[in-house]
This record gives structure tokens, C-alpha cells and sequence, in this order.
């Protein structure tokens, strides 16, 4: 007797690449929405975990680390532990801020940075449309709202989508060099695997394939052996063989 398999038009696999290497856990504090009906003006306070600032509509003012920042309509602000800040704004200003923790940090009353220190708060801002950060928020308020057995776990789980969505467009150079090997390391292996689905049909080898990602076979080779334990060809074979 023969079974009719279904036909298979796409397959959406987990990119192949390096072992996880954020080693950390986000944990979710709270979202409030903030539409003033008067003049709003919020003094300095420091820090110790992490909020973002989601301008659905200014005008939004702040200083972080004394530099003034201006949101004259949508934007994003994200503030660090260790970051002082204020706020000041009037109607029809209308904005969100997400308060959550990165642990295991210095202290239990401090998160991780995952930031460098010394990063220029004009780096820490996103000015103009917010349109893929709204939707987010959207979500970790409907998720709130809900407030079943599974809702602590959902809000984590947002909070840490929208931490990486922040990550994908943020300065690179902000970002902690720590965080930044295991980001590399994705890309490198996005790249690779990249090259291997334009060659499905046809057989590469490995001066081919060092040619193609722009390095040498020994530098693609070693690259390979660090970030997946094996060589360039085995690794080839492996990607076909699980398509």
C-alpha cells in the first residue's frame, strides 16, 4: 500500500548556525502609557535596569547623560542601566514606557548591560517612524490585560523579541563586544548558508565557497571549525541532506 505524501512548497527551518550564546534571561516590569493633559515634566532619576520609551506622538523632551534629546514626533528612546534621564513634554504628546530586567546583572539591583558604557545617547535613539515597535507593544498590553497562567512567560518572551528587533537596528558599535561575537557569529553563519541554498544543484569546493563569502580557505575553514565543530564540506553536505 502506498501513503500520498503531501506536496511540500516551503520549509521553514531554524537557521543553521552557532549554539545560542545570550546568556542571560530577560524578565518583564511593566508598560505604561503616558498621555499628559497638561505640561509634563519628570526630574532626574538614574537607572539601575532598563526602559524604553515608545513616542507614539510628541512633542517628547528628555536629557540622558545631560545630552538633550527631541522628539518633535515618533521615536524611540532606549535608556541602560547606569543611564540618568528626565522627561518633559506636552499634549498632544502620547507615549509608552517598558520597564524590564536583564539578569543575571553586577547585583541583584542592577541589570546586565549589554550596551557599551560609554555609548552617546544620540546613539540610543530612534527618531521617525515606530510603526514595527507599536505593534510590540501592542501585543505585551494585550498580553497584560490577559493575565492568565501563561502570561508572565508570554511577557517575557515579547520583551526579548523586542530587545532583539532593537539590537537589529541600533548602531552596531553600541552594542557590547561579548554580544557582539555571538551576533557575528550568526551572521557569518546567515552568509554561509546564504550560499549553500544558491547551490543546491551543483557541487562547491572549497576554494569555491572560500571565493564566494571573500576569504581565504584557511580562514573559512577555521571560521567553520570555531562556529559549528566541523569542516566547510561536511557542513555543505549536512545543509542538502536536511533539505
Amino acid at each position: 500500500m502506498t501513503v500520498d505524501q503531501p506536496h511540500l512548497n516551503v520549509l521553514l527551518s531554524r537557521p543553521i548556525g552557532p549554539a545560542d550564546g545570550f546568556p542571560y534571561v530577560v524578565r518583564y516590569q511593566n508598560v505604561a502609557v503616558v498621555e499628559p493633559a497638561a505640561s509634563l515634566s519628570i526630574g532626574s532619576h538614574q537607572h539601575a535596569h532598563y526602559e524604553i520609551i515608545l513616542v507614539e506622538r510628541g512633542p517628547y523632551r528628555c536629557h540622558v547623560n545631560d545630552e538633550q534629546i527631541d522628539l518633535p514626533g515618533s521615536g524611540l528612546v532606549v535608556l541602560k542601566p547606569g543611564d540618568w534621564h528626565d522627561d518633559s513634554g506636552e499634549p498632544p504628546l502620547r507615549y509608552h514606557a517598558l520597564s524590564f530586567r536583564i539578569i543575571p546583572g553586577p547585583s541583584a539591583e542592577r541589570s546586565a548591560n549589554i550596551f557599551i558604557d560609554e555609548s552617546a545617547p544620540a546613539s540610543q535613539v530612534i527618531a521617525g517612524d515606530v510603526t514595527q515597535f507599536l505593534g510590540l507593544f501592542a501585543r505585551l498590553q494585550d498580553e497584560n490585560r490577559r493575565a492568565d497562567a501563561f502570561s508572565a512567560f508570554m511577557l517575557d518572551a515579547l520583551v526579548l523579541e523586542l530587545l532583539w528587533t532593537l539590537l537589529r537596528v541600533l548602531p552596531a558599535p553600541i552594542i557590547h563586544p561579548a554580544l557582539m561575537v555571538t551576533i557575528a557569529r550568526h551572521g557569518f553563519a546567515a552568509d554561509l548558508m546564504r550560499l549553500f541554498s544558491r547551490s543546491l544543484a551543483t557541487t562547491l569546493d572549497l576554494g569555491q565557497m572560500a571565493a564566494a563569502m571573500s576569504m581565504s580557505k584557511r580562514s573559512l575553514t577555521t571560521r567553520c571549525a570555531e562556529t559549528f565543530q566541523t569542516s566547510p564540506a561536511k557542513l555543505l553536505v549536512r545543509y542538502k541532506m536536511e533539505r
